[in-house]
């Protein structure tokens, strides 16, 4: 289910990097801060010990 989740914020990553032009220039900011939140919870999540 993480990979999932992995997946789709690269692939929301990549949509931005090549749409950027195509995105109101005012929400980019905010839309490359909340994928970089949810990849850092992601990985935070990845790197705890398994039980």
């Amino acid at each position: 289910m993480l990979r999932l989740v992995e997946d789709a914020i690269n692939e929301a990553s990549a949509c931005v990097a090549v749409h950027r032009d195509l995105l109101d220039p005012a929400f980019v900011p905010e839309i490359e801060r909340r994928l970089a939140l949810v990849n850092d919870r992601l990985v935070a999540i990845l790197t705890l010990p398994r039980a």
